[in-house]
């Protein structure tokens, strides 16, 4: 479910359990992205075609997408980012 994937990012980025908030948030964000992308595949596929790596077939290109937003969230909150 969401809020797992969720979890899994946040423990995979910062090695704690998102706050009851911060799921909320993310939750809203895929949500709000996933509606989006599948309104809008041409989007979706153009965001997925960035990169060498081939998204996967069986993931539908509007999930993927929303996903990606989600954790380029992640990676972007301030505490993610190691700053010198």
């Amino acid at each position: 479910d969401v809020d797992s994937r969720i979890g899994v990012a946040f423990e995979a980025v910062l090695s704690r359990d998102p706050s009851p908030a911060e799921v909320g948030a993310l939750a809203s964000l895929y949500r709000k992205h996933l509606d989006e992308y599948s309104k809008d595949e041409k989007s979706a596929l153009g965001l997925l075609s960035v990169g060498e790596m081939r998204p996967p077939e069986d993931i539908p290109a509007s999930e993927l997408a929303a996903w990606t937003s989600v954790v380029r969230a992640v990676l972007n909150l301030h505490e993610a980012i190691t700053r010198y």
